[in-house]
């Protein structure tokens, strides 16, 4: 499941604009543009995919788990030379 936060209408009544929770790691937000038909399938519970298709996948995992891209590497990233 995933947040949409501070859903705002878009001036030209286009879509809509959502913003991500602030990143643990770096407390950044991302703002995102969701047409209707979007908006619509993320209120019927869609996947994160589905909703936002054209977002790059760090992008979306900021609105899966909260963390950035940066800051997911920085959790998750594996280095050699750090056992020795």
């Amino acid at each position: 499941m995933f947040t949409l936060n501070n859903i705002v209408k878009a001036a030209d009544l286009s879509g809509y604009y959502a913003e991500s929770k602030p990143c643990p790691g770096c407390n950044y937000t991302t703002l995102v543009f969701v047409t209707p038909s979007q908006m619509f399938a993320y209120n019927q519970r869609a996947y994160i995919q589905d909703v936002l298709p054209t977002y790059e996948n760090d992008v979306r995992e900021r609105f899966i788990s909260g963390y950035c891209g940066d800051c997911w590497n920085d959790l998750f990233s594996y280095d050699e030379d750090e056992e020795e």
